[in-house]
């Protein structure tokens, strides 16, 4: 998540960490989160999922909700297609 958000500001995170969730020398164990992550935004979502996953307030205004996720959900497609470029390739 840190790193959808410092992508799109500064074009790339410098930040080093222990691993990298793309990385595919590692265990399936510890890119599972990503996997998820990866068919979550090949998914479609509706106002309908938004409102069916987490009950709101009465005033609470979807359509400006929904505008959140949307941009949130393009921050993490922009940090995929960052990781794709960096991503080693498996060794065979």
């Amino acid at each position: 998540m840190r790193r959808s958000g410092l992508v799109p500001a500064f074009g790339e995170d410098r930040t080093p960490y222990a691993a990298d969730p793309w990385d595919p020398d590692l265990p399936a164990s510890r890119t599972g989160n990503w996997q998820a992550l990866r068919r979550w935004l090949d998914t479609e979502w509706s106002m309908l999922d938004l409102v069916a996953d987490a009950p709101l307030p009465p005033d609470t205004q979807p359509a400006s909700l929904m505008e959140v996720v949307e941009r949130g959900r393009g921050e993490l497609r922009a940090l995929i297609a960052w990781a794709g470029k960096r991503a080693p390739r498996k060794a065979s």
